[in-house]
């Protein structure tokens, strides 16, 4: 019957080949202290005594093979009886797995590891896994510490992200194993804060990092307090007792370079500097801290060394720090703006004269003693041209005016321009007679460019002039009787002048404060005048403009006719002959100036240089430039390699063919 049910029970199982079933069976008779006393019992019948006791089913693994030997000289309940078969699997390597109501799989513990929900009845005979998150400790220490508590299946990960561990393993293994982990996971640092005398706080935090990390990087961790001068260090006692003598021991060393201080300046002007710091330092004064220290012990000695560019800061070590890092925040790489001007101005000017002069005086007899006519925009001067040809052979050496008179002929035909026609003569009686016609055309086209560019630091003023310094008279004076006379001259500049000052705004805008003026020489006030006339035009304007964007500052369009009309009045007005009795002058001039702006921000060596070369390529195009000038410009100043091209290699004619060579066809 015994035998039946087994056979029944083994083909109601899984089907699983080589897998044996215990069935539960009726209790049997057992000795009335249900004592255990086996040796060397194969396992199988082992576990089919314990099925037959405890009423519960067992399903076998093929691999689970095997002696047993228990030793038990007391009473043993059922479930007494079950807890020493678990423990007696596991000794030899083997797992009651739960695989329904109240049946049982036994299987390797390879296989219950794998699948952390199989285990026995109780926790305890259970794999289970266990995440624990460490607040204190290191995972990976932690890990390697409790790694020889866990059983030969058992395992445990370190998680360095979240400082975790993942153990697998019986729960009874896992109850040791949370205790120890709670004992290692605990906060055993403490705080020490150590006030610095001759050495600053970050200075100090500074060096004992760099010294923690060469000596393996143990945990500890230091703050500096730049307010109180403090280190602030917080470990395991045992650290903080080999570092913070260290710590002190530096500090003591410090003390011959107390409150001194030389910081070289990369990009900033020491000189500028000192204002700044000395400023700060002075709001800095008064009581120290907690020691109450006087105000005049916290004063800084600021000074510059123009030489090396250099700041000298004497003061205590807490001022120190804090100006410091005032200057690392000003001693900035600033940026530059390469201003590019456009100036064109395109001119004419046309002019026309017509006018006629004549000159009638009498002889002994006449009546008509004298008739001239002279105007101011006629030459030459008619009165002086003759009274010179009538002197012309008397000796001037007695009467100087006669001199002067053919002075003033010979400076009135010079200033003369324009054609010129003449007649004149002395009649019998002594009558003289002469006319002179004088007319002019003019037309003068003019156009200008120029090209000014500067290139300046952020917020500093720059200038560029190109153009001539000319005398200008402030004034004449002369001695006693008119003699020792002297004259006062001041020198100006014209031409083309462009002074700016930058300012780069967030995002490239840049606010541009300028003056422009392009000046030139219009001529003398009169044609025997040594002063000058000059033309100017200036604009004066801020404004704002993105980087590379170009702007017109302003535009100047002008015209400006003159007409001038002299003669006899009455006579002048006759019709037809009218304009033999006067003189006609038309003068045109039109102007159109307009002046171009473009900006541009050079915030490294690689943007300067491509604005260099842009204006050397400029300089390159210029008709004129020498060959040799270019080599050398090319070769000392800019570093070019200025290599012929390799010449190609020579054509081998193809054999002689009829057909004409074709070019390739294009890739």
């Amino acid at each position: 019957m015994k035998d039946f049910v087994r056979v029944l029970l083994a083909a109601a199982a899984c089907g699983v080949a080589g897998v044996g079933v215990v069935p539960a069976a009726p209790a049997i008779a057992q000795p009335a202290d249900n004592s255990l006393s086996l040796s060397e019992v194969d396992i199988r019948a082992f576990i089919e005594d314990v099925a037959n006791v405890t009423g519960r089913t067992f399903i076998i693994d093929p691999r689970v093979t095997g002696k047993v030997t228990i030793v038990s000289t007391r009473q043993l309940s059922p479930n007494e009886l079950f807890q020493v078969f678990q423990s007696t699997l596991r000794v030899h390597g083997f797992v009651a797995a739960p695989a329904g109501a109240n049946t049982y799989r036994i299987v390797p513990d390879e296989v219950a590891a794998r699948e952390p929900s199989m285990g026995g009845g109780s926790e305890a005979d259970r794999y289970v896994t266990q995440v624990f998150s460490l607040k204190h400790a290191e995972s990976e220490s932690v890990a390697t510490a409790i790694r020889p508590l866990l059983s030969m299946r058992g395992a445990a990960t370190s998680i360095r992200r979240g400082n975790s561990i993942i153990v697998v393993d019986y729960g009874a293994t896992l109850v040791r194993v949370r205790e120890v982990i709670q004992t290692l996971d605990r906060d055993n640092t403490e705080l020490r804060s150590i006030r610095l005398s001759n050495t600053s706080a970050s200075e100090m935090v500074r060096s004992m990092q760099s010294i923690i990390t060469a000596d393996g990087g143990p945990a500890v961790q230091i703050v500096a307090l730049a307010a109180s001068n403090t280190v602030v260090m917080r470990g395991e006692p045992a650290l903080l007792d080999r570092y913070a003598p260290l710590l002190q021991e530096l500090d003591v060393q410090a003390d011959f370079r107390r409150g001194v201080v030389v910081i070289p300046l990369t990009y900033a002007v020491a000189e500028e500097v000192v204002p700044i710091l000395q400023q700060i330092s002075a709001s800095m004064e008064g009581p120290s801290g907690a020691d109450g220290a006087p105000a005049a012990n916290r004063r800084a000695n600021i000074a510059a060394h123009k030489a090396t560019n250099s700041l000298i800061i004497s003061a205590d070590p807490d001022v120190q720090e804090a100006l410091s890092e005032v200057v690392n925040s000003l001693d900035k790489r600033r940026q530059q703006v390469n201003v590019e001007a456009v100036i064109v101005e395109v001119s004419d000017t046309a002019a026309q004269e017509l006018g006629l002069q004549f000159l009638i005086a009498g002889g002994n007899d006449s009546a008509v003693p004298f008739l001239s006519t002279s105007y101011g925009n006629s030459a030459p001067n008619l009165l002086a041209v003759t009274g010179a040809l009538l002197t012309g052979n008397q000796d001037t050496t007695d009467n100087p005016a006669l001199g002067q008179l053919q002075q003033a002929a010979v400076s009135s035909l010079l200033g003369s321009t324009g054609g010129l026609f003449g007649i004149g003569g002395e009649t019998d009686d002594g009558a003289i007679l002469g006319l002179i016609v004088n007319a002019l055309k003019e037309d003068r086209d003019s156009n200008v460019l120029s090209t000014p560019s500067v290139l300046t630091l952020d917020n500093e003023s720059a200038s560029i002039m190109v153009g001539q310094q000319i005398p200008i008279t402030t004034g004449e004076a002369l001695g006693s009787a008119n003699t020792n006379p002297f004259r006062t001259i001041q020198r100006e500049d014209v031409g083309v002048q462009l002074e700016v000052t930058p300012q780069i705004s967030e995002g490239g805008v840049i606010r541009l404060v300028i003056r422009q003026e392009v000046s030139s020489i219009f001529g003398p006030v009169t044609s025997t005048s040594t002063d000058l006339i000059t033309n100017k035009r200036e604009i004066n304007t801020v404004v704002q403009v993105d980087a590379g964007q170009i702007i017109v500052l302003g535009g100047l369009i002008q015209e400006d006719v003159q007409k001038t009309e002299s003669g006899i009045p009455g006579l002048r007005d006759i019709p037809l002959v009218g304009g033999l009795f006067g003189s006609t002058g038309e003068s045109r001039r039109r102007t159109n100036l307009m002046v171009f702006l473009r900006p541009t921000i050079v915030s490294t060596p690689e943007q300067a240089r491509d604005v260099t070369l842009r204006q050397y390529q400029a300089v390159q195009g210029f008709d004129g430039l020498d060959p040799v000038i270019q080599d050398k410009i090319e070769r000392d100043f800019f570093n070019f390699t200025t290599q012929p091209p390799a010449a190609a290699p020579a054509a081998v004619a193809p054999a002689a063919t009829s057909e004409a060579a074709t070019p390739p066809a294009p890739q």
